[in-house]
């Protein structure tokens, strides 16, 4: 199946709404199971002094499972939609620990490629979920984990991934949002026809001499991308 591009930012308020309060639960818990795994095999020691970035960071979801995961780290979610930043937003004033370690900022991924990136360190640790298929150049998405990174940084990144029909897509629909609402499916759906194969982020990263990268496919859906920048 050809890829097909989707918007990069999710903007319609009812699409956004239909994300922010879907039950992710399962998937974003495996992940930061996998981020945990991951830091513990590089011997990194995660403490106030370090940074945690989550980009894409949408409704906040992962972001505050990094929190908590971390409580003594500083965490930044960055997105570019407005719409998914308040719904970050909202669920941060919901804990008070949140509001002293986390901060949202909009800012659009390719800003950070340019190296437009107006903080005062670089991350440590960068995670992104589901944002990579929104990202129509790739190389864009590269570059700015470059430039969002320090020396040795740990990278984690979890997305879709292309499947090889739309029969197939189908399919994969049915099975894991069989009774989801109808703006849910048809986005995943989208999603699925955008996202990049395994085999192609695997040359984006040969290209760009990550070489220390490793994409691996997880269950049905996923491919996990991830490394350390050096």
């Amino acid at each position: 199946m050809q890829r097909v591009t989707e918007p990069e930012l999710m903007l319609a308020p009812d699409q956004v709404q239909a994300y922010a309060e879907a039950d992710f639960s399962s998937s974003e818990a495996s992940m930061l199971s996998e981020v945990d795994l991951l830091i513990r095999d590089r011997g990194m020691h995660i403490d106030r002094k370090k940074l945690i970035v989550d980009l894409g960071c949408g409704p906040g979801n992962i972001t505050q499972r990094l929190a908590d995961q971390w409580p003594e780290a500083k965490v930044l979610g960055l997105d570019d939609s407005p719409e998914m930043l308040m719904y970050a937003r909202k669920k941060q004033k919901e804990k008070i620990s949140f509001l002293e370690r986390i901060t949202y900022k909009k800012i659009n991924i390719s800003q950070i490629a340019n190296g437009d990136f107006p903080f005062r360190e670089c991350a440590d640790l960068v995670v992104s979920n589901s944002l990579i298929h929104h990202i129509h150049d790739p190389l864009i998405f590269i570059k700015a984990l470059k430039n969002i990174s320090k020396h040795g940084a740990i990278h984690f990144h979890r997305d879709l991934r292309r499947p090889s029909s739309l029969e197939e897509a189908l399919a994969i629909k049915q099975k894991h949002l069989p009774t989801a609402p109808s703006v849910m499916e048809k986005d995943f759906i989208a999603s699925l026809k955008a996202a990049y194969t395994s085999r192609e982020i695997s040359q984006y990263l040969k290209d760009s001499e990550l070489n220390s990268f490793k994409v691996v496919e997880v269950d049905d859906r996923y491919l996990d991308v991830f490394g350390v920048i050096i």
